[in-house]
């Protein structure tokens, strides 16, 4: 805990100098914009894994997947007011090959999906400190198929995070948009004075503002976005003279100058994590079952930072240190049920790191490379088939992502990370939502992971999407 201690204190002390600004404005100076954002984005992808684990027992698996997502976005940005909530609903198909020790190889198909809601309303009772209450749901199914076998898998989970806190994180990408608007026009030789600082200001409130407007017909909203950001140009006689070149750099920018999210500011917590979770099993024709419940109560301290680093650069950090347990009982009907039936606590002390730097070269494209450290070390003996005291899981990743705009609302994005887990005992179970892994949930399930982490693990993640944006 020691050497994890001393690694949070020193990225949050290396985080906190990158302040560098460009130098004609800063966009940590855009604060408090009243927004109001929603985004129905329908999304296809291609994706992912090749694990491997000892128990010591080798053992490897791979899968293949193909997912369709439909998501809604929304998120409201006041003074005293942040809202943010996102809806997801999903459906997959899975080829999965694994290997066993002195076993053939063999192959199963599994079809499912899920829906998910994560709301998060964090309230300002002063400038700085805050009150926020969320929940998380997540319902999910999905089928297994083994000739003869079959096997059906239905999950219900729910955490209610509650934190109090000081600090405020801002979306900032439309000062960055007003940036790019300016300083093209000034490459296209349109803009016939420098723009000062408070019209800088007022320029990126004027596109916070357009951007809250909804249009049933998207030409009618192009119009209405450009013709005010021209007319504050105008106004303000930046612009002696308009011609088609001034228009076209103008629309041009408009249309993607703004499209990545960008933040800026810091934020304190103390935060508690309360979840229950219900995983089943079921396989036919042979009657067997597999019930496990899951409780876990999680409090802690958090801290995370977001600084645009110039126009192009962007470096992100949470850190995050818990105490708590987790609850876990499973019910088993096989013939061996005496033998893996558990019913345990395990209190626990863990934290970790999750650091990115993002590079934004233009206003199509973004990558970011990120990397995550997470330790769990547990705090007592339990009862038989508990790991014992003095138990731990480390587990690392590192991974680069990237994004590129087709079009406005056609996006390509492409991920791959690598995730090294080791642990001293076999039955180890992970937090629900842990904000340190970078696994989709549903990955475990297709993996029959199912949070419990082995004595090594090894898993190669890649994923291939494409988004389209309905509004």
């Amino acid at each position: 805990m020691r050497h994890l201690t001393q690694l949070v204190c020193a990225l949050t002390l290396a985080t906190g100098t990158l302040t560098a600004q460009t130098p004609a404005f800063n966009l940590s100076d855009f604060k408090l914009p009243n927004l109001k954002r929603k985004v129905l984005t329908v999304s296809g992808d291609l994706n992912g894994s090749v694990y491997g684990s000892t128990l010591p027992i080798r053992e490897r698996s791979g899968s293949n997947n193909n997912k369709m997502t439909i998501s809604y976005l929304f998120y409201k940005n006041s003074e005293r007011v942040q809202l943010s909530s996102r809806t997801t609903v999903m459906g997959y198909f899975s080829s999965n090959l694994y290997d066993y020790p002195n076993q053939p190889l063999y192959h199963t198909i599994s079809r499912g999906g899920n829906i998910e809601q994560d709301l998060t309303n964090r309230y300002y009772f002063s400038q700085w400190r805050y009150l926020e209450m969320g929940v998380n749901l997540y319902a999910g199914a999905h089928d297994l198929s083994t000739a003869p076998m079959k096997q059906m898998v239905h999950s219900l989970q729910s955490l209610v995070p509650i934190k109090l806190g000081m600090g405020r994180i801002e979306r900032i990408e439309d000062a960055r948009h007003a940036m790019y608007i300016v300083e093209e026009l000034q490459k296209a030789g349109r803009i016939s004075q420098p723009v000062t600082d408070e019209d800088m200001l007022a320029l990126s409130h004027l596109i916070a503002e357009v951007k809250n407007k909804r249009f049933f017909d998207s030409r009618h909203q192009t119009i209405y976005e450009l013709e005010a950001v021209d007319s504050f140009l105008f106004a303000r006689n930046y612009v002696p003279e308009r011609d088609a070149r001034y228009f076209a750099t103008l629309s041009d920018n408009w249309t993607f100058g703004g499209l990545p999210q960008r933040n800026c500011g810091s934020r304190y917590a103390l935060a508690t994590y309360t979840g229950y979770n219900v995983y089943t099993e079921k396989y036919s024709p042979e009657d067997l079952n597999k019930e496990n419940h899951t409780q876990q109560i999680h409090a802690g301290i958090e801290y995370t930072n977001e600084k645009p680093w110039k126009k192009k650069w962007q470096s992100t950090l949470f850190t995050g240190l818990y105490a708590g347990s987790i609850a876990y009982r499973e019910n088993n009907t096989s013939p061996l049920s005496d033998l893996y039936n558990r019913d345990h606590k395990t209190p626990e002390i863990s934290g970790g790191i999750r650091y990115s730097i993002g590079l934004y070269p233009s206003t199509r494209t973004s990558m970011h490379i990120y990397s995550t450290l997470y330790h769990m070390y547990l705090t007592r003996s339990g009862r038989a088939y508990q790991p014992n005291k003095g138990a731990h899981m480390t587990s690392a990743t590192a991974g680069m992502n990237l994004n590129y705009y087709i079009s406005p609302r056609l996006r390509l994005y492409a991920n791959a990370y690598f995730e090294y887990s080791h642990s001293q005992a076999y039955g180890l179970v992970l937090p629900y939502n842990n904000p340190f892994s970078m696994n989709d949930f549903y990955v475990n399930h297709i993996n029959n992971a199912y949070n419990n982490q082995l004595r090594n693990q090894f898993n190669t993640y890649y994923q291939v999407q494409l988004l389209y944006s309905i509004f």
